[in-house]
């Protein structure tokens, strides 16, 4: 005999795996996606005075015979010092002494 049935049971099933894939894509997005606080915007003056305040931090430290900070030999801030003042192990190495090197 043939089962008038079998198609809503199958429809259901289908309906059954949607959802559970459904609800755990919505759980792992949950997961994922903290809720980010805003972000500030940083003006023209107060990013050049973090700048500043590298380079600042920089020369004190070197002054006392400590390493600068990291972000005082990125090329974007290596101006900003005077490495004429700076000891010698402490100056940014060139990048063309290097063949086939470059910063990037």
């Amino acid at each position: 005999m043939f089962d008038l049935t079998f198609p809503y049971h199958l429809s259901k099933l289908q309906s059954e795996w949607v959802f559970a894939f459904y609800r755990c894509s919505v759980e792992a997005m949950d997961a994922l996606l903290v809720e980010a606080e805003p972000t500030k915007t940083v003006t023209e003056p107060e990013k050049v005075a973090q700048e500043n305040a590298v380079a600042e931090t920089a020369m004190k430290r070197l002054q006392s015979g400590f390493a600068p900070p990291r972000e005082i030999y990125d090329i974007r801030n290596r101006g900003r010092i005077n490495w004429g003042c700076a000891p010698a192990w402490a100056w940014p190495t060139d990048p063309e002494l290097f063949e086939g090197g470059h910063e990037g």
